[in-house]
């Protein structure tokens, strides 16, 4: 598609795309300010070549001094969303949170794994598979089933077992003076 430029010319639209862009490249260099000797003999000679030139220049320059665009541009910047101190302390905690959250799933997908609620008070246990005996402060002698777990208590008077997880079977020699007190956990 084809089009007159003020001049009369014809023009291109894909020409008129690129003069656009060209026209835009030297508006922002004017405006930044501080353009060296070449530069601005470049620009001249880029704003000689046509009249096209001339008027894409002038058309861009035009709209880009224009208070409706100033105007529009703050009140696009005053629409933004401003990322505040407070902004940032709140992703800071949820950060926090996220962290804090995945620990404690982490800590219990282990106590699960190892088995620490009744491994941590137990005195003996026994893994899968693991059958073991063995012999008590009193000298009795305990045989451990698999997958045990067993406190103990001996005090000068009472023996007491509890058994916090799987079986065992005691043997007590006769004569012992310590009567024996056993506790099952559900």
């Amino acid at each position: 598609m084809q089009r007159t430029d003020e001049s009369g010319d014809m023009v291109p639209s894909e020409e008129r795309a690129q003069l656009r862009k060209e026209a835009v490249a030297w508006v922002i260099r004017l405006h930044r300010g501080g353009m060296s000797g070449e530069e601005q003999s470049a620009f001249d000679a880029w704003h000689a070549l046509s009249p096209a030139h001339a008027d894409m220049f002038r058309k861009v320059f035009t709209v880009w001094d224009s208070p409706e665009l100033r105007a529009a541009a703050a009140a696009a910047a005053n629409e933004l969303p401003s990322f505040t101190a407070k902004t940032k302390f709140r992703r800071q905690w949820a950060l926090l949170a996220v962290a804090a959250g995945t620990c404690i799933v982490l800590f219990a997908i282990v106590a699960v794994y190892f088995n620490v609620a009744t491994r941590g008070p137990a005195a003996h246990w026994t893994g899968s598979g693991e059958r073991r005996a063995v012999e008590l402060p009193d000298r009795s002698i305990a045989t451990l089933n698999p997958r045990l777990a067993s406190a103990l208590l001996f005090d000068g008077t009472v023996r007491r077992v509890r058994l916090l997880k799987g079986e065992a079977l005691f043997n007590i020699p006769h004569g012992l003076a310590h009567p024996s007190i056993e506790e099952r956990l559900p």
